[in-house]
C-alpha cells in the first residue's frame, strides 16, 4: 500500500519514513534540516522538561514529523495536497507507538485556527514564498505574527529572492523583514535546495524565547535599547532579551551600522572573556 502511495506521488520530496528502498530519489534528503531542528527541539524539551506539542506546515510525506514523533513529540501535520496526507496516514498506522496525526489543509487556516499555548514548535519549512506570491509579504507577515503569537517557537526557512524561479521577485529584498515583528528571531542554519544553487535561510523566531545553539532561555522582556536613556541610539540594529538571570544581546551586522557594531560586539566579548579582577561582570554563557 505504502508503495503504491508513493508511486501516485507527483513528487517524492522527502525520504519516506521507515522506508529507505523508496526513498533512493528524492528531492531534498531533509536530513541537513533535521539535524538543527532536532537541536531546537531537544533543547527546548529540556528547558519545558516535557514532550512538545508540534505543528509541521506544509508536511509533506511527513519526514519531520515522524522524526520528532520518534523523539516523544505530538507532532500533527498539515499539507494541501491530499496524496502527501494519505500516505502520511499509512505510514502512521503502521507506527502506532509514534503520537501522529495528520490533515489536508492550506497552511493559512491553520495558523487562523491555532488556540493560545496549543504548540511549541511551529514547522513551516520552503512553503511561505508560495503564499508570498499569492498573498504577498505583508499577508505572511501577519500569519507568522500570529503563529508566534499563540505558539512556543518557530523554525522556518525562507526562500530568497535571488533565486531564479517564477516566485522569486516577490519576495522581499531581506527575508529577515517577514519575522521582525517577531520579539527574537535568529538565522541558525542554510542549506541548499534542489532547485537552485542558493542554500535557503533557516530561522528560528519567538515571542518567549531566545534560541541560539545549545542555549535556550525564557525573557520576560525585550527591548530595542540597552536602557531607558537609550533613545534608539542603535536605530534599531540590536536586541535585548532579559530573563531572569540572564540576558541575551543580538547586534545585526546586515545594517547601516555594521562596523560599529561589529567592533563594540568584538570589545565585549574581549571584555567578559578577561574581566579585571576587581570588576564585577557578567558570566560569557556563549
Amino acid at each position: 500500500m505504502i508503495e503504491q502511495l508513493t508511486a501516485d506521488l507527483p513528487e517524492v520530496y522527502q525520504p519516506i519514513y521507515g522506508h529507505p528502498a523508496l526513498s533512493t530519489h528524492v528531492s531534498r534528503t531533509c536530513s541537513d534540516r533535521l539535524e538543527h531542528i532536532v537541536r531546537v527541539h531537544d533543547n527546548l524539551r529540556s528547558l519545558l522538561g516535557r514532550p512538545l506539542n508540534v505543528l509541521d506546515l506544509g508536511c509533506a510525506q511527513g519526514f519531520f514529523c515522524f522524526n520528532l514523533a520518534e523523539r516523544g513529540a505530538n507532532v500533527h501535520g498539515v499539507d494541501y495536497l491530499d496524496k502527501n496526507i494519505a500516505l502520511c496516514n499509512a505510514i502512521a498506522h503502521s507506527h502506532p507507538q509514534l503520537s501522529v496525526s495528520f490533515e489536508v489543509g492550506r497552511v493559512e487556516d491553520a495558523i487562523e485556527r491555532l488556540e493560545p499555548g496549543r504548540y511549541d514548535l511551529v514547522l513551516g519549512l520552503s512553503i511561505f514564498h508560495h503564499i508570498i506570491h499569492e498573498k504577498g509579504v505583508e499577508a505572511v507577515k501577519r500569519l507568522l505574527e500570529r503563529a508566534a503569537a499563540l505558539s512556543g517557537a518557530l523554525v522556518v526557512e525562507l526562500a530568497l529572492r535571488e533565486e531564479p524561479l517564477y516566485w522569486g521577485p516577490s519576495q522581499p529584498e531581506d527575508p529577515r523583514t517577514l519575522l521582525d515583528t517577531i520579539a527574537f528571531f535568529h538565522e541558525f542554519a542554510r542549506h541548499a535546495t534542489h532547485l537552485a544553487p542558493i542554500p535557503r535561510p533557516l530561522f528560528v523566531a519567538s515571542n518567549r524565547y531566545w534560541i541560539l545553539g545549545d542555549e535556550v532561555c525564557s525573557f520576560e522582556s525585550w527591548s530595542k535599547d540597552p536602557h531607558a536613556l537609550g533613545y534608539g541610539t542603535h536605530e534599531g540594529s540590536r536586541r535585548y532579551f532579559f530573563g531572569v538571570n540572564s540576558i541575551a544581546k543580538i547586534y545585526l551586522f546586515h545594517h547601516p551600522r555594521e562596523a560599529h557594531n561589529k567592533a563594540e560586539f568584538k570589545r565585549e566579548i574581549q571584555f567578559l572573556q578577561n574581566p579585571p579582577a576587581e570588576t564585577r561582570a557578567p558570566e560569557l554563557i556563549a
